[in-house]
């Protein structure tokens, strides 16, 4: 009964369900093919066919924040794309055990640019083309058809075209959940886009001295709202140099976090083998314990 059942669901899945996954996979292959941007999925290798599980599309120049936020734009149409590959050195464990996708450039190059488009049996050939008309409506590339010869006229011709659809601000569409460092680094992302930026990172440098600065006077002032405001100016200034150096400063702030935490457990030993506690030693006689610790965890 067991294998007569299995049998069934075999015949249903070749001679059924794979040949509507078939025509839904090519159908979006012959839609896409005609843009020079659209990296299609492959269908079939030695005579061998793609299952059509899912239709992986890459987008020819495509960064990883681009490629989210048209996801986020198809979404807010209902229609649900996602990321299906993710190299193992982004995921927690991987970078708990020390690999870091600097690493490993050719994965995270076929992640950063990577959608997956909906792919189901019940899905019409008229949703697979609606699910492209929107697609390359909000495509950054297509738009007016332009010819776009690199990243950076990519990023600027993506936020046009956004300013042009909405008639709003070039920040309108920094969502405002986002965390504080992601905000300013994205904020940071659109205008330099536009062209608003230093051309030199030494310009920032000189940026975070002048924020600096502002902030002792207002230290000086003892002016609350003074020295949050420009305390938050320094962050800011940070990060952009940061932004300008390839740096990630949610990753530098997390590793920093955890080198604090091994030095000051190692500390806490030190502490506990001289007889006392911590609120009881003084602060010079902390401070060596300190210097001991980073000694021992350089």
């Amino acid at each position: 009964m067991f294998w007569r059942t299995q049998k069934r669901i075999i015949r249903k899945y070749k001679n059924i369900l794979l040949p509507e996954r078939e025509q839904i996979f090519l159908k979006y292959n012959s839609i896409l093919s005609q843009y020079s941007w659209a990296i299609l999925p492959t269908f079939t290798v030695n005579n061998r066919k793609s299952s059509c599980h899912l239709y992986q599309l890459r987008i020819e120049g495509f960064e990883e924040q681009q490629r989210d936020e048209l996801i986020s734009r198809l979404a807010s149409l209902d229609i649900g794309v996602n990321v299906h590959y993710i190299p193992l050195p982004m995921l927690s464990y991987f970078k708990r055990i020390g690999l870091d996708i600097k690493d490993f450039p050719s994965s995270y190059n076929l992640y950063k640019n990577e959608i997956s488009l909906p792919i189901y049996n019940d899905l019409a050939i008229e949703s697979v083309e609606y699910v492209c008309e929107k697609l390359i409506e909000r495509h950054p590339h297509v738009y007016g058809e332009l010819k776009l010869r690199n990243e950076d006229e990519v990023k600027h011709n993506w936020e046009m075209i956004k300013k042009q659809k909405t008639n709003k601000s070039l920040l309108s569409g920094v969502p405002k959940t986002l965390p504080p460092i992601s905000k300013a680094y994205r904020v940071q992302e659109k205008v330099s886009s536009v062209g608003f930026d230093w051309k030199k990172s030494e310009s920032v440098i000189e940026k975070i001295f002048e924020e600096f600065n502002e902030f002792q006077s207002a230290i000086s002032s003892k002016n609350k709202n003074d020295i949050n405001d420009e305390f938050g100016d320094i962050l800011f200034s940070l990060i952009n140099y940061a932004r300008h150096n390839n740096i990630d400063p949610e990753q530098s702030l997390n590793s920093s976090t955890e080198k604090f935490k091994k030095r000051f457990n190692i500390l806490e030993k030190i502490v506990e083998s001289n007889g006392v506690e911590i609120k009881d030693i003084s602060e010079k006689k902390l401070n060596d314990f300190w210097k001991k610790s980073k000694k021992i965890n350089s």
